[in-house]
């Protein structure tokens, strides 16, 4: 009974089995190496692919956000998009000018709003009536001494080119 049990361990000790067997645990190790490789590369691809259309439907939803909430901030009120435009140039103090037309836009039924001074300095106003923007008006320095001030209006608003041109007039007759 001893006899296979040596002749099982001297195969197993064998050095040419020992060598054969080496090389066949070789082989499946690169085998196995190799399958996890493309596995983790696959992996990698998939994870890139992922990120890359989780990156652009992000910027997507900041663009339409943006839109969004930029499209509900601006009031463009009866002005429209294309308005008209009257230039008026005024001898005087931006500030003179300022105060001649509040006052002026007063005697219309109208009254001038302050609104964010443009970065150049040139201060600018809302023309209000009943709570609503009809114009806009821009007061700046032209000169040393002249002040320019630009009126923007709906183009089919007749009252209010009307009441812009009375403003434009009186403050012009009053210095």
């Amino acid at each position: 009974m001893r006899l296979p049990f040596v002749y099982a361990r001297c195969l197993h000790h064998n050095p040419l089995r020992r060598m054969l067997h080496l090389v066949r645990n070789a082989s499946n190790i690169k085998r196995r190496f190799l399958i996890k490789t493309s596995h983790t590369i696959n992996i990698r691809i998939l994870l890139v692919n992922k990120i890359t259309m989780m990156v652009s439907f992000m910027k997507k939803i900041i663009i339409a956000l943006s839109i969004s909430l930029l499209g509900g901030c601006v009031d463009m009120g009866r002005v429209g998009l294309h308005p008209t435009t009257k230039t008026a140039y005024f001898d005087g103090h931006p500030f003179q000018v300022e105060s001649c037309l509040s006052v002026a836009a007063q005697d219309q039924r109208l009254y001038l709003e302050q609104d964010e001074p443009l970065p150049d300095g040139t201060k600018r106003y809302n023309l209000e009536q009943d709570d609503e923007t009809v114009a806009w008006v821009e007061i700046a320095k032209f000169s040393h001494h002249q002040t320019s001030a630009t009126f923007y209006y709906a183009p089919k608003a007749s009252d209010i080119s009307t009441a812009v041109s009375g403003m434009i007039a009186r403050c012009k007759t009053s210095r």
